[in-house]
């Protein structure tokens, strides 16, 4: 599953010989180029540390920095300062992992996930680094889901998830977990890895 994952990010992840541009890239730089022009910044989250490489790579107009696993604490430091400082440096790529607890990027006000893990926590965590009492402007959040992928799945999968905690902390109750509850990701995913129950 985790390999169908990366396919529907960044074929290139998965093959270093895919060359051409995932479907995705388009609707990132519309979101990116319509940010930037009213001199907001954003973050792009990728779990995959090739993906955010790549990314960082291949939106150099941008002025970027990234922040992954195989960076020391200094650098990560470093290019976040280098973020929330320069107005050159409009965007931030990372991966959820790597600034998962008491981070504050309200410098940023676009959250941009070009890919999301299995995890309701890092995906919630991520939309939380801009998600601040700091925060003066309005915050944007944007899953890229790629159709007929796994992307589909997992964004049902996260969904119910987000569902059953509220339930679980006492923020809805049963009646309404009820109405809104969907388990229609478990026939999904049948679909996606083409399993036959017959």
């Amino acid at each position: 599953m985790l390999r169908l994952v990366e396919i529907a990010s960044n074929p290139f992840i998965f093959d270093s010989g895919y060359t051409r541009e995932p479907s995705k890239f388009q609707y990132l730089m519309e979101i990116i180029y319509t940010a930037t022009k009213q001199s907001e910044k954003c973050i792009v989250w990728s779990s995959f540390k090739r993906n955010v490489d790549w990314l960082y790579n291949n939106l150099d107009e941008f002025n970027p920095v990234r922040v992954h696993g195989n960076f020391g604490i200094e650098d990560r430091n470093r290019f976040l300062e280098k973020f929330k400082t320069d107005p050159t440096c409009q965007v931030l790529v990372a991966t959820p992992a790597s600034l998962k607890e008491g981070f504050t990027l309200t410098t940023a006000n676009h959250c941009i996930f070009f890919d999301r893990s299995f995890s309701l926590d890092d995906y919630l965590q991520a939309q939380d680094r801009i998600h601040r009492i700091s925060q003066e402007k309005e915050c944007h959040i944007y899953n890229l889901i790629a159709e007929n992928t796994i992307d589909l799945w997992i964004d049902e999968l996260l969904g119910a998830k987000e569902l059953a905690a509220r339930f679980g902390q006492g923020d809805i109750n049963k009646d309404e977990y009820t109405d809104k509850a969907n388990f229609d990701y478990g026939l999904m995913i049948q679909n996606i890895l083409n399993i036959n129950k017959d």
